[in-house]
């Protein structure tokens, strides 16, 4: 592949023809999407968070219930840490919520509720990496900062036919330099989203919708008819397999749970009584007749999926109806309450399929 050098890529390529062309391009086809709608910064920071790791046909619903919930960030700040988890179930990565809810309360602490104009100030608030800034920092206040997510990745890897590995620490150099290198003067938050919008309705992985892109003329790969071995990633890491059994205690209309703490997967939820591992049967029982006077124990559910980025988590629940509970470290409470919780998606799904037997 043509490999060339970032610093000759304004004058290469006419950088004012194409950020016209793009622009023109994405005021016509852009999306209709309530976040494009606002130049408010929390609306922006909202959206951003929300769409990390998740589609917009997924994340739309979760923005406009948030928006609906917490309409000022002030509303965001004072919000219960299990109310802004509850309204953030099944969107995964919780510790996007979590760091959400700890930016809302330092903004408002910190600078009066308003959210901060200067790139550096934005970024260094908790959550907010480079893209987020970026993107935070152009649309609501025009600041002269390029967003590079996977979308503009991809556009700039195949305009320029660039082979350096995207999710490499050099490959995350050249296409910060690429993107800056293309970055109009003035209205750089359209730009950034025009180029975005580009990569989410043409320029896809598989089948780019060349015959319709504005700035095919300027693309090299669609030149050398590389375009589908664009971009290259590094091989992924590998997927690590874990094994949950949930106990599920049944007492007097009554129910044990815990909020799951520490730094691993579903912080900041409530869980059953958890083992982890391949099913044991003897060491359920023991587990179950520490919790208290066991009644009888009920056979394994079916087994509950859930794929994340670096974790295939599989998930079986048991039941275990009680003669009496004993003094544990989980908490009692009323199965009618348990809808309220703020729980992970395999629970969830459990939940779904079981609650018409506890309620």
């Amino acid at each position: 592949m043509n490999q060339i050098h970032p610093a000759s890529l304004p004058n290469m390529i006419g950088m004012h023809a194409f950020s016209k062309a793009l622009v023109e391009w994405y005021i016509q086809n852009k999306r209709d999407l309530p976040w494009r709608k606002t130049k408010n910064p929390y609306y922006i920071w909202l959206s951003e968070v929300i769409l990390q790791q998740t589609r917009v046909e997924q994340g739309l619903p979760y923005y406009l219930r948030f928006v609906e919930t917490f309409p000022r960030l002030q509303d965001l700040a004072q919000a219960k840490d299990d109310e802004v988890m509850k309204l953030w179930q099944g969107l995964g990565y919780y510790s996007r919520a979590r760091n959400m809810l700890t930016t809302a309360r330092i903004v408002w602490k910190d600078y009066g509720g308003e959210f901060p104009a200067l790139h550096s100030q934005i970024l260094g608030l908790k959550g907010i990496g480079d893209y987020t800034a970026a993107a935070i920092s152009s649309i609501s206040f025009d600041l002269p900062y390029a967003v590079v997510d996977g979308n503009v990745q991809r556009v700039l890897s195949r305009v320029f036919n660039e082979s350096t590995p995207v999710n490499s620490t050099q490959g995350k150099k050249v296409f910060a330099s690429l993107a800056k290198s293309l970055l109009p003067e003035s209205n750089a938050g359209t730009f950034n989203q025009a180029v975005m919008e580009l990569g989410a309705l043409v320029c896809t992985p598989q089948k780019p919708l060349c015959q319709v892109c504005p700035v095919a003329t300027f693309c090299l790969a669609k030149q050398e008819g590389t375009w589908l071995d664009l971009p290259r990633k590094l091989p992924k890491t590998k997927v690590q397999q874990r094994i949950l059994t949930y106990l599920v205690p049944n007492f007097d209309h009554q129910t044990l749970v815990r909020l799951r703490t520490g730094q691993d997967i579903y912080k900041g939820l409530y869980e059953f009584p958890l083992l982890e591992g391949e099913l044991d049967p003897e060491q359920l029982k023991t587990f179950a007749c520490s919790l208290g006077k066991i009644k009888s124990l009920g056979t394994a559910s079916k087994v509950y999926r859930h794929l994340l980025s670096h974790r295939d988590i599989r998930c079986q629940f048991v039941t275990v109806e009680y003669i009496s509970l004993e003094h544990s470290p989980f908490e009692k409470i009323e199965w009618s309450k348990f809808s309220g919780l703020p729980i992970s998606k395999l629970i969830d799904r459990w939940w779904e399929d079981h609650k018409g037997e506890y309620l």
